[in-house]
């Protein structure tokens, strides 16, 4: 399969597909799109593995989302869903990215060997993180920055060749419980301007 497109309310199940190689992303959820997306192989595409935006809250389990031209997983404009014990690796860029105003759940993934960050949280993304194993990333385990404002409990962030996280440019958030150990430079690193 190529590429799957939920939009407008639509509410299907994706399971067990190989979606590869796209111009674009292997999965769009947008304009209040929901669907089940669970046990793919979502690899090799341009732009992301996973695109939510404008509305879209799918539930995302058990998928296999790697080895992209960009990011992995990016949620903006007001997306939203559960993504759950998901593999995101190897990606030219981040693993995961929430931004503008974005408020994903995302838990028990493994996130590790992305040419960039772990995990991004910036320009007022939000979002609940629990239960991820972040490590091995190129740049840093976790970022935020331009008021991103993430919930972080028990998560492992760790081997990573930078910071485990980093906080700057009034970035925000809630640390709970996690384990942060073995990177490169500082733990945890909360810088001003």
């Amino acid at each position: 399969v190529r590429q799957f497109v939920i939009l407008w309310g639509a509410d299907p199940e994706v399971l067990r597909n190989k979606i590869t190689n796209c111009r674009t992303s292997g999965v769009l959820v947008r304009h209040g799109g929901l669907g089940l997306i669970e046990s793919n192989e979502i690899v090799g595409h341009a732009i992301a593995g996973v695109i939510v935006h404008d509305g879209g809250t799918p539930q995302v389990r058990g998928n296999r989302i790697a080895s992209c031209k960009g990011k992995g997983i990016d949620v903006y404009e007001g997306g939203a869903g559960l993504f759950h014990s998901n593999s995101v690796s190897d990606n030219a860029m981040d693993g995961i990215v929430v931004r503008t105003r974005a408020s994903p759940t995302v838990t028990a993934n493994k996130v590790y060997g992305n040419k960039g960050n772990g995990v991004y949280v910036f320009d007022e993304g939000r979002g609940v993180f629990e239960d991820n194993d972040i490590h091995d990333n190129e740049s840093s385990g976790l970022v935020i920055r331009s008021h991103g404002n993430p919930i972080l409990r028990r998560n492992k962030i760790h081997h990573g060749k930078k910071n485990g996280v980093y906080i700057y440019m009034e970035g925000r958030g809630v640390l709970e419980g996690n384990q942060v150990y073995e990177n490169r430079m500082d733990g945890v690193c909360v810088k001003s301007g």
